[in-house]
């Protein structure tokens, strides 16, 4: 990050700085020490890793560290996030719910798709006995739709499992 500052020390002598900085903090850091020493910020320019050119507003740099107060907002932020996630009882029994439903209604699809498989098995078994129905694109095609529909029956009985698991879990 670089960073262009027009200043006016105490003599009213105008300077123009420029110098590369590692991030904002620092370069947050080093305007309000210029500011702390007396000078006046008339001019600030950012220049990101993109060179993209962001002006700063100097009244915003009062000559007070901000690297106190990042700090503590990091440590407050850190010791938050290092806490674990507490669910009330409420939350466990609005998710126990939300899992049954979806339980039954996968339960519902399952024994749904069950029973179509079996009965178009039993269709495709009826015409490969019956000795006028011996086409091989409709035994390809019923084959086809069966393996289709089993496809589905096995993600059904995955997705059955995660939710169980999560069920259990709550």
């Amino acid at each position: 990050m670089q960073l262009y500052l027009v200043t006016s020390d105490c003599q009213n002598q105008t300077r123009h700085f420029s110098c590369i900085l590692p991030g904002l903090e620092v370069c947050f850091d080093v305007l309000n020490r210029i500011r702390s020493q007396g000078d006046q910020l008339l001019h600030i320019d950012l220049i990101d890793e993109e060179n993209r050119r962001l002006s700063l507003p100097v009244d915003a740099f009062d000559g007070v560290s901000f690297a106190a107060t990042l700090q503590g907002l990091e440590q407050e932020w850190n010791a938050v996030l290092a806490q674990p996630l507490r669910t009330s009882s409420a939350q466990k029994l609005e998710g126990g719910i939300w899992y049954r439903q979806q339980l039954h209604g996968y339960e519902k699809r399952i024994v749904d798709l069950e029973l179509l498989i079996n009965r178009i098995q039993r269709m495709r078994q009826q015409a490969s006995d019956s000795s006028h129905t011996h086409d091989t694109r409709f035994q390809s095609s019923i084959g086809a739709i069966l393996a289709c529909y089993e496809s589905q029956l096995n993600k059904m009985h995955a997705i059955r499992s995660r939710l169980l698991a999560g069920y259990q879990s709550v």
